[in-house]
């Protein structure tokens, strides 16, 4: 794919020569040589903001809306890249209608390449039979409901609870793929079968199971170990992440003051009370901190409810508040909260005390989460929504500790700009869903399911 990416990028700039000068051969010849000159440094930052942009890490089966989002705006910032390197080569060498020219076709070629790559993958291995195995048939609505959001790809078949497994033989020869939940006893079992019929496995893990992940293989004598490394990050790691954030932190606050200002003042125009609130949420090691963040409720808007979960649709949102929530521009302030080092850029969002305590007590391993600092975004803001469960953000917040490297900050970040652009993500929870179960379970045993719990993150 990075080959065909940079044929596509160096296609885009001498379509772009072409249409510029036409027939004037000595003019294309002049420029072409000025682009020869950045083609190696080009064609590397390709690849880098490519690959920051997810365009590489499992984008089959991302949504067309992704693809078109992240593709464009890799485009804009190639394009970028190629006028920096001009300037440092040539002084603006290269005339400038060049760029926007090439920006359009980059665009369109990359966006085309992906959306072609996915329909010729979902052509051939689209529409896999999924047999799902869950503990209760409340959990395999949980499940069916993340598959049917995979559209095309997937399509459940079979649905297996704990009391009918003597049935999984059978059943087998029937699906392509076994998805297993978490809470599955004797799961080892489960997996050895599916693999020895040659079936995929998709596994939900289980807290314990992701600390493998980071995970080395030891010998002693002849006893093959796993070495399991605290999940936290080193000292090295914790000083470069620090440096990083408060610098950042610091430019980009200055950056951003005239729209902090602007977002100050409409906020105060829209609705009676303080334009900043602080709130009370729970840091690393445990530690209350103040968090900023813009006002997006209305004022006093749990003074009678107590705290309660943002749902879709909040009527306690104000008109400005939505547009802030979507944007994102609400997180803003907690610049000085990075500024402060009560938070970093990347990391679990921080969350509030009084539910701290029920999602701790639901999940004792939530505590593992305060091993690093709150972030102002993270791998939960991007791949989940306001109303994913407690318990998949907390897998998306310990696989991010379990793999940080200031690389993986950096695509975080930028998918994150992806995120705020398809604003899809910062919708509150659903309050009510249904799901029609495939009838292998026995028709006694399908009972409605009102998934009505309180999850997600209250912000």
């Amino acid at each position: 794919m990075a080959v065909v990416d940079l044929l596509l990028l160096h296609c885009a700039f001498l379509a772009s020569f072409y249409i510029r000068f036409g027939s004037d051969v000595q003019s294309r010849l002049v420029n072409l040589h000025v682009y020869a000159e950045i083609f190696p440094l080009l064609s590397a930052c390709t690849l880098l903001i490519l690959y920051v942009s997810g365009l590489y890490a499992n984008w089959i089966r991302k949504s067309k809306s992704f693809l078109v989002h992240s593709a464009g705006a890799a485009s804009g910032m190639i394009v970028i890249a190629a006028i920096v390197l001009s300037f440092w080569k040539h002084a603006f060498a290269v005339p400038g209608v060049i760029f926007p020219l090439a920006f359009a076709i980059l665009a369109v070629l990359l966006v085309g390449s992906r959306l072609l790559g996915q329909y010729l993958h979902k052509l051939h291995l689209g529409g896999r039979r999924v047999l799902v195995i869950a503990r209760d048939i409340e959990t395999a609505f949980t499940l069916m409901r993340k598959f049917n959001a995979e559209a095309g790809w997937y399509r459940v078949d079979k649905v297996l609870t704990f009391d009918h497994l003597a049935f999984l033989p059978s059943l087998l020869s029937e699906v392509d793929t076994v998805a297993i939940d978490e809470l599955m006893e004797d799961k080892s079992h489960l997996v050895s079968m599916s693999a020895q019929a040659g079936k995929e496995i998709l596994l939900v893990p289980a807290v314990g199971e992701l600390l493998l992940f980071s995970s080395r293989t030891r010998q002693m004598d002849d006893l093959l170990l796993l070495s399991v490394a605290p999940l936290t990050l080193s000292s090295s790691q914790k000083a470069i992440k620090g440096t990083i954030d408060l610098a950042a932190s610091g430019l980009i606050f200055v950056l951003v003051s005239p729209l902090l200002l602007l977002v100050y003042f409409v906020i105060r125009l829209d609705s009676p009370g303080s334009a900043i609130y602080k709130q009370e949420r729970v840091g690393q090691g445990g530690k209350l901190f103040y968090m900023f963040k813009f006002r997006t409720m209305k004022f006093d808007a749990e003074k009678y409810s107590g705290p309660v979960l943002a749902c879709e649709k909040d009527p306690r949102i104000t008109r400005i508040g939505r547009f802030l929530r979507a944007s994102r521009v609400d997180e803003l302030p907690q610049l000085l909260n990075v500024i402060l080092g009560e938070m970093s850029f990347v990391g679990p969002r921080p969350e509030r005390l009084f539910f701290v305590e029920q999602f701790t007590a639901e999940t004792p391993d939530y505590h593992l989460r305060f091993n690093v600092k709150p972030g102002i975004t993270g791998l939960a803001q991007i791949w989940g929504r306001y109303s994913t469960r407690m318990e998949d953000k907390l897998r998306l917040d310990l696989i991010y500790m379990a793999n940080y490297s200031p690389m993986l900050d950096l695509k975080i970040i930028i998918q994150t700009l992806g995120v705020v652009v398809l604003r899809e993500n910062a919708e509150g929870i659903v309050k009510s869903s249904g799901v029609k179960l495939p009838r292998t379970i026995p028709d006694h045993q399908l009972t409605p399911f009102n998934d009505s719990r309180r999850l997600g993150n209250a912000d």
